[in-house]
């Protein structure tokens, strides 16, 4: 099955259009599209997908702030001091400036930016685009 066999385009953007109907492997289920264009399935399914990731991230405390600053300085001065590419001299500024840096701020702003992909609806933003039927 080729699903981009049949598109429309709007504004230089394709729309593929789904196949109205899909079988499984064995071809003895028929499963029926829940949507015209490819972009609607795939919002379907993505409407729900962050919400699993953030359930299991949730479930693991990984969206905690677990370490302190001085364990994030440290870990930090580790990283700069086996860097490679960086020159000597850059690595001495950044070591200088590390102490004056919240590194659980920069966590908590990392964990709430991770949060806010998972919870946006990027397909939606597709919506403005889509093709008349």
């Amino acid at each position: 099955m080729d699903i981009t066999s049949s598109a429309h385009i709007k504004d230089d953007l394709l729309f593929p259009i789904a196949p109205p109907e899909i079988s499984n492997r064995q071809g003895t289920i028929v499963y029926k599209s829940f949507g015209y264009y490819l972009t609607e399935i795939i919002s379907w399914c993505e409407r729900g997908i962050g919400e699993l990731f953030l359930d299991h991230l949730n479930q693991f405390g990984l969206l905690a702030v677990t370490a302190k600053q001085a364990q994030l300085v440290s870990q930090s001065k580790e990283c700069l001091s086996r860097s490679t590419a960086m020159p000597e001299w850059v690595k001495q500024k950044a070591l200088e400036c590390l102490e004056g840096i919240d590194h659980v701020e920069i966590q908590k702003c990392t964990i709430k930016g991770l949060i806010d992909v998972l919870n946006q609806d990027s397909m939606s933003l597709l919506s403005n685009y889509e093709a008349d039927r």
